[in-house]
C-alpha cells in the first residue's frame, strides 16, 4: 500500500468524491443534493480548489496496486480562511 498526497492530475477525482460522499450519504445528500451524480460533481469542484476542507491539499490517498482503497482528510484548524471558504462554496454551488 502507498500513502500519498492527492494529485488532481493523477488520481481519479470521481472515486475520491464518491468515497467522501459515502462517509455520510444523508449529510452530503442534504448539502449537495439528493442526486448523487450532481453531488459528486460539486465535491469534485471542491477537491480541485484550495482553501476548503475538501481541497486536494488536505487529502491523502491510500493506494494498493494503483487502486484507491482509502482516504485521509486532514488540516490544521487555522489553515483555512473562513471567508475564502465561504466564497468557494458560494461559487461552487451557485455559479
Amino acid at each position: 500500500m502507498e500513502f500519498q498526497k492527492c494529485n488532481v492530475k493523477k488520481h481519479d477525482l470521481t472515486q475520491i468524491a464518491d468515497l467522501i460522499y459515502e462517509t455520510d450519504t444523508d449529510l452530503f445528500g442534504k448539502l449537495y443534493g439528493k442526486n448523487k451524480t450532481k453531488a459528486l460533481i460539486k465535491l469534485k469542484k471542491l477537491i480541485k480548489k484550495e482553501s476548503n476542507y475538501f481541497g486536494h491539499k488536505n487529502i491523502y490517498v491510500v493506494e494498493d496496486n494503483n487502486k484507491i482503497v482509502g482516504l485521509l482528510i486532514g488540516y490544521a484548524g487555522g489553515e483555512i480562511d473562513k471567508n475564502k471558504e465561504i466564497l468557494i462554496y458560494i461559487t461552487t454551488f451557485y455559479p
